[in-house]
Parts: C-alpha cells; sequence; structure tokens
C-alpha cells in the first residue's frame, strides 16, 4: 500500500505544475532591507551571488500594511518604475509585494532561444502580475517564481533556462513596497567567477582564437582557448545559445583550454553535430589535474542535432573535489572524434564558465600548487 501511495504522488507531480515555492527566507540571500539604505542604484548579496536594482528606494514606513516584516522596505512613488537585475539568471525568486491602492504591475524576463538565435530579454509567456494587494502584514501579497523546473508539464515556471535576468516593476498612483526579498542564483554555467558565451558582446569577433589563444577572465583568475575557432552561427552549427560557440571546425582535430588558477568547478553545454552510434560520440572532454595526470573523460556531448535544437539541452558539470583533484584542473583537451569520416566536424562547447580554486566568495582554499603569473 504504501509503494502504491508513493508510486500515485510521483506521477502527480510529473502531471501536474510545480506550485510549491520556497519562501524568501529559505533562499541563498535574503534581506528584509533593515540593514540596508540606498536609493537609484545598488546591490543585495556578494559577487557572484548578488542582484542589481535600479529606481528604487530603501525607505523607513509608517505604514505597516506595506511591510511584512520590520519597519523598512523597497519602495516606488506615483509613476516611478524599479528594476530588479541578475546578469547570471536566478533559478527562483521570492519576495512580498504591496500598493496602497491596489495597483501596480511586475514583469518577468529572461534568455529564451529559438532555433537559430537568441532573441535576448524577452517577458515570460506567464510573466505579469497586475494588481498588488494593499496590505501584506499577514504574508499576503508572495510574488516571485521559478526560471526553470526541469518539468516539460509545468506551467508555473518561467521556461528560462538560462535564469531569470530582470524583474520589472511599476508603479502608477499610490505607494508601492516590496519586503523580505530572497533569490537564488541559477546553478548553470553563468553561475561561476567567470563565464562567457563566445558572443561579440562578450568582446570577441568571428574567426577570434584561430591563430591565437582567446582568453577569458581577469588575472589571476583566466582560462585560455587554444587550437580551436569562434565558429559563425551556420545552420548546421550546434550552439546553445546566441550565433556563435567554440569548437572543432576539422574532423579529427582538437583545442586546449588552460586555466591560469586551477579551476575548481567548469560548467559548459557541449554539442557534436554527428554521432556514429549511441555508445560513440563525435566529441570528448579530457581533465587533467595540477599534476598533469588524466582524471576524467566525458562523452555525454548533445547529440546530432546540436545544442540549438534541444528545447532544454543538458550541460556538463566538472568538479575539482568530485573527481579527487583538491588542487584543482589545470586543463581541458576537447577532441573531435576522427573514427567519424566527415569533411567537416562540427564539435564545440557554448556558454562556459570556470571558477577558479581560491576565487573570492567559493569557499575553496589556494594551495602552493596554484599557476599565478605575475
Amino acid at each position: 500500500m504504501l509503494l502504491r501511495k508513493s508510486l500515485l504522488f510521483f506521477i502527480l507531480l510529473i502531471l501536474s505544475p510545480v506550485l510549491l515555492l520556497a519562501l524568501p527566507q529559505d533562499l541563498e540571500v535574503f534581506t528584509d532591507f533593515e540593514n540596508i539604505s540606498g536609493e537609484g542604484e545598488f546591490f543585495i548579496g556578494e559577487e557572484p551571488n548578488r542582484v542589481k536594482l535600479v529606481g528604487f528606494t530603501v525607505e523607513t514606513l509608517e505604514d505597516p500594511a506595506l511591510l511584512h516584516s520590520g519597519t523598512k522596505a523597497l519602495t516606488l512613488g506615483p509613476g516611478q518604475e524599479g528594476v530588479i537585475v541578475s546578469d547570471r539568471g536566478l533559478d527562483e525568486i521570492q519576495f512580498y509585494a504591496a500598493e496602497s491602492t491596489g495597483g501596480g504591475r511586475i514583469e518577468y524576463r529572461g534568455n529564451y532561444t529559438l532555433a537559430d538565435y537568441t532573441v535576448g530579454i524577452i517577458l515570460a509567456d506567464n510573466g505579469v502580475v497586475n494588481g498588488l494587494p494593499t496590505n501584506i502584514s499577514s504574508g499576503a501579497g508572495l510574488q516571485g517564481g521559478i526560471a526553470d523546473s526541469g518539468f516539460f508539464r509545468d506551467n508555473s515556471d518561467f521556461d528560462f533556462i538560462d535564469g531569470i535576468r530582470e524583474i520589472k516593476i511599476k508603479n502608477i498612483t499610490g505607494k508601492l513596497s516590496i519586503d523580505d526579498l530572497g533569490f537564488t542564483l541559477t546553478s548553470r554555467p553563468s553561475n561561476n567567477t567567470a563565464y562567457t558565451r563566445f558572443e561579440t558582446s562578450d568582446g570577441f569577433s568571428t574567426g577570434q582564437g584561430q591563430f591565437e589563444p582567446l582568453v577569458i577572465g581577469v588575472s589571476p583568475y583566466t582560462a585560455s582557448f587554444d587550437g580551436g575557432i569562434i565558429m559563425a552561427g551556420a545552420s548546421e552549427n550546434p550552439t546553445h545559445s546566441g550565433e556563435l560557440s567554440y569548437g572543432i571546425a576539422v574532423n579529427g582535430d582538437s583545442f586546449e583550454v588552460t586555466f591560469e588558477t586551477p579551476a575548481y568547478e567548469i560548467d559548459t553545454y557541449a554539442g557534436a553535430l554527428l554521432l556514429s552510434s549511441a555508445s560513440e560520440s563525435d566529441g570528448s572532454i579530457e581533465v587533467y589535474d595540477t599534476n598533469d595526470n588524466l582524471i576524467a573523460t566525458f562523452t555525454d556531448f548533445t547529440a546530432s542535432g546540436g545544442l540549438r535544437f534541444e528545447f532544454k539541452p543538458p550541460f556538463i558539470t566538472i568538479n575539482a573535489d568530485e573527481l579527487g583533484a583538491p588542487a584543482g584542473i589545470s586543463r581541458l583537451i576537447i577532441k573531435d572524434n576522427p573514427k567519424l569520416n566527415v569533411a567537416r566536424s562540427r564539435t564545440v562547447i557554448d556558454t562556459f564558465g570556470f571558477t577558479p580554486i581560491g576565487a573570492p566568495g567559493t569557499g575553496t582554499t589556494a594551495t602552493t600548487c596554484l599557476l599565478y603569473t605575475s
């Protein structure tokens, strides 16, 4: 009987929208605004796990209906608009919102990828709230949502696989307040000390990296890509987002990623145009520790259609602790399978992020074997 009940609950969970949301104080970063002051533009959290607030004022309020706790809240006056911005994307955000006349509007935005390019920041299909409660003191007015629950049939999330990027909040006539705000950063590749999508907005251009290494990050936390090429968005090019990716254009070739400071974690989407069979991948990632020992090989690349043709492609996580390399990962070699005899092989990585050992906020400790430059 217990097994049948558990199975029924699991089936209902899959077939039903995911409606259970965390409370603000249960998320990674939380503030009740009691120890914050400012207006115009300021930040909550610490790099890399922080959000920027633009257009708001942190204000001490006398009306208890506009407060969920304490005496201070974010506010907007008549006709004002504020924006909560996350460059790296949020998995989830929750907050209480009220407006003294029952008005106000909230809009949730994120990146959306079509079959051949990224549309940029767009409004979620279910991402608009019109009208807010006039009293949040008793717990009413909980707002927010989940970027992507991972369930195809879930209509309650926003379907932003790279996280919520913007929340626009508009006031009309009365006083609008936001109190007790919590958020959790995305677990995707962008949640790292350094990351790139290999797009022109990252300072790159088509063809860069073909003749000299391409470098991302700021010293001593850099990664150098050598031997590959930034590839334009041809119809067969398997990118995760945008029109560019970094990869191998010649069958059987390879490229190398070297870390100035050994990496604690690396996250990336990896794709290959062709697969010879279900058991033989067109691409692989070899992982080396600081003693240049090969400690792991990843071959679970996205299959023949490429990254751009998957609605929610999986990403690869390479973690030094999990691989038994406490001093970190020194380099990667991304290889194309020479057994697949095709004139042009499209093995690529895209939306690449890494966190070095000893980087601020990582909780890891630098050791004497770190590779610093003077």
